[in-house]
């Protein structure tokens, strides 16, 4: 398959399309269209509440592939604070700006990517209050 100019740099660029080295957050979701998956690794600094590393794998497309290098790109160094509660307006506006409009029988893709990115920050989240043995109540944690 020839890919969009766009889609072709991302491809022959990725960074991020390995298992993280210390994941403290995990998440994978599938794309049943075409049978593929994307799973992002997070190392999140849980004093700093920041993201140190940000990765991923997947059998996907080459547009599962590049939608997931921008996100892993934008989350990386980041502090939780600052991501706005992964709003889905703002994911996908980060994806178009950097790969430009995607074919609407590759929206599936795109969708597989972002719920894996905030299926690995629900996993940060459940962890942290599993962990939680405090005396006191357990304060939302969210971002």
């Amino acid at each position: 398959m020839v890919y969009p100019k766009e889609i072709s740099q991302k491809l022959s660029g990725l960074r991020h399309a390995r298992i993280g080295k210390n994941p403290n957050a995990v998440a994978t979701a599938a794309n049943f269209v075409c049978g593929t998956f994307v799973r992002f690794f997070l190392s999140i600094d849980v004093r700093d509440r920041s993201v140190i590393e940000a990765s991923f794998s997947s059998n996907g497309c080459g547009f599962t592939l590049a939608a997931a290098e921008v996100l892993a790109k934008m989350v990386e160094g980041r502090a939780l604070n600052e991501l706005h509660g992964l709003a889905l307006d703002e994911l996908t506006n980060a994806i178009q700006k950097t790969i430009g409009d995607v074919p609407p029988d590759r929206d599936e893709c795109i969708a597989s990517v972002i719920e894996a990115l905030r299926g690995a920050f629900a996993d940060f989240r459940a962890r942290q209050i599993e962990e939680f043995q405090g005396e006191k109540a357990l304060i939302c944690t969210c971002f």
